[in-house]
């Protein structure tokens, strides 16, 4: 292996609550959809081809060629898949300060403005600036395209999170939170369909859809203090993910509910008795071992 060079987490697929309609607008927000991670020229992700049994509306559903959202067709498919079950693949991770800070593990959560107003972008798409309300890495390009500086970050104070009255534009930054984990589908859609559960990232610029999923890791974290753990692996742990329709500043906007499959304090429990189960079981290998095994070759 390259030394210092370090992988990066397969990712199969991208789930997504809207698609890129043609004139570049959001349409069909009111389902989950399930794509490829990588965009075309054009900037839209096409519908992933091992899950056409979950993209693809009924033939009914359509019109000329044409999709009818008002049909009741559509309206009875879009119900069906307005819930996403996912298996957390961990460690959380904890933020990594480059030219683009990321993080380390499946879970992310920092303000991101793509474009700053009065500052001209960088190259290959990447946001102007992101931080995590303490500190950020903006770029600037005066020395070059590899200009980036650290600055203090002003969180929901920063005049970038601002939006003025009556402006119905988005502020030019968010809060951008991801999540990485694997897909869970009933033991009746695996038998009918064969679907892959590929590992997935699902991102959100909504704050409290970003809020529902920082809950996930919180409500987690208190058990661990509560069972006295100093730390602990969420591999494994299962959560459903549910689309549902706010209303805010006059607007209606998609935005998910995130809930636990199972309990917590049960889930990290049975997982310290696994480890306790297989340290105790499992004796450590010595020089004898060793030359037991020469012995008996």
């Amino acid at each position: 292996m390259i030394e210092g060079l370090k992988g990066i987490e397969p990712i199969g697929a991208a789930v997504k609550i809207a698609i890129k309609g043609p004139r570049g607008f959001p349409e069909q927000r009111d389902r989950f959809h399930i794509r490829e991670t990588h965009e075309s020229p054009g900037g839209v992700c096409a519908p992933h081809p091992s899950f056409g049994f979950w993209n693809q509306p009924p033939a009914d559903a359509f019109a000329n060629g044409v999709i009818q959202t008002k049909s009741d067709a559509y309206q009875a498919f879009a119900r069906s898949r307005r819930v996403i079950r996912g298996v957390l693949i961990g460690p959380w991770g904890e933020t990594v300060w480059g030219d683009l800070p990321r993080s380390d593990g499946m879970f992310s959560q920092l303000y991101r403005a793509q474009v700053v107003p009065g500052h001209r972008p960088p190259p290959g798409k990447r946001p102007t600036c992101s931080g995590d309300g303490v500190q950020a890495r903006r770029w600037s390009g005066e020395k070059g395209p590899g200009d980036w500086r650290t600055i203090p970050c002003g969180g929901e104070a920063c005049p970038f999170r601002q939006r003025p009255p009556g402006d119905k534009e988005k502020a030019p930054c968010s809060p951008s939170t991801s999540l990485l984990f694997r897909l869970s589908f009933t033991p009746e859609v695996m038998e009918r369909f064969r679907p892959p559960t590929p590992v997935v990232r699902f991102s959100t610029n909504a704050w409290v859809s970003g809020r529902g999923l920082l809950g996930l890791k919180e409500s987690m974290d208190r058990a661990a203090k509560d069972l006295g753990l100093e730390s602990y692996n969420p591999t494994g742990f299962r959560f459903t993910m549910t689309l549902v329709e706010r209303t805010g500043t006059g607007t209606r906007y998609p935005a998910i509910d995130v809930s636990p499959d199972e309990s917590a304090h049960d889930f990290l429990a049975s997982a310290s008795r696994r480890l306790l189960s297989l340290q105790t079981q499992v004796r450590g290998i010595t020089a004898d071992d060793h030359l037991t095994t020469i012995e008996g070759a």
